[in-house]
């Protein structure tokens, strides 16, 4: 009886030593992580994403949050195919100030897309894409 009960307590704590290394393993990936993004000067937040509705409408919506530059967004809806990735529609818009943002929908056809977009904000460019998605 004893012995079950000294079983049970290894076999918690190997549990539970564990559980703390994977922690501590998974908070120094993170670390790592951050050490290695790119340091921007003028762009302080961007997103891109793609939304498809059960009718075939696409959504389409990117943005930058910058210090006050002069910004640039240019959007393009792919479709994936046999050989890679085809461009199907694209847009672009540009301003002046902190934030610059694109919304557009177009209607698409079965089969995979995703967005990507290019953003600047004075002297930095970002190359992003979305997740996709299926229709």
């Amino acid at each position: 009886m004893m012995i079950n009960k000294i079983r049970k307590g290894l076999a918690f704590a190997a549990c539970f030593s564990m559980m703390v290394a994977q922690a501590a393993s998974t908070t120094a990936q993170a670390e790592v992580l951050e050490q290695i993004q790119p340091l921007m000067t003028y762009i302080t937040s961007y997103d891109v994403s793609l939304v498809i509705s059960s009718t075939g409408k696409a959504s389409v919506m990117a943005f930058v949050l910058s210090n006050n530059t002069s910004n640039y967004v240019r959007v393009t809806l792919q479709k994936k195919s046999k050989n890679g990735w085809e461009g199907i529609k694209s847009w672009e818009t540009s301003g002046q100030g902190s934030y610059t943002s694109i919304s557009e929908t177009y209607f698409v056809t079965r089969g995979i897309y995703r967005v990507t977009a290019m953003i600047k904000a004075n002297s930095e460019t970002i190359h992003v894409e979305s997740v996709s998605r299926t229709y």
